[in-house]
């Protein structure tokens, strides 16, 4: 029974880890499907739609290359340009200029 337990919960893991890989949560845009398929073997598409700025998506990319994400330079670049286009923080006008 403990044997199986264990097999349901790693299933259900694995499961919540790739149900969403569909994307939805990402743009539309050059290098969303080599970023669900690189990143989402370890991460939730949710993880991944959260906004960083482009320093911080380097680092992050760069830290996950050096703990064992494979992919070549070029996978590295698109991932990198993908993720530092289109998922940085909002860029809000300063206050008053809005509509200017």
């Amino acid at each position: 029974m403990h044997v199986i337990r264990q097999f349901v919960i790693a299933a259900g893991l694995s499961l919540g880890t790739l149900a969403p890989a569909h994307g939805t949560d990402l743009p539309d845009a050059p290098g969303r499907q080599q970023v669900i398929e690189s990143c989402s073997q370890c991460h939730s598409i949710d993880l991944l739609a959260q906004r960083r700025s482009a320093d911080d998506w380097s680092q992050i990319v760069s830290q996950m290359v050096g703990q064992g994400a494979k992919m070549t330079d070029e996978q590295f670049q698109t991932i990198l340009d993908y993720l530092s286009n289109h998922m940085t923080p909002a860029k809000t006008p300063p206050a008053g200029k809005a509509g200017q």
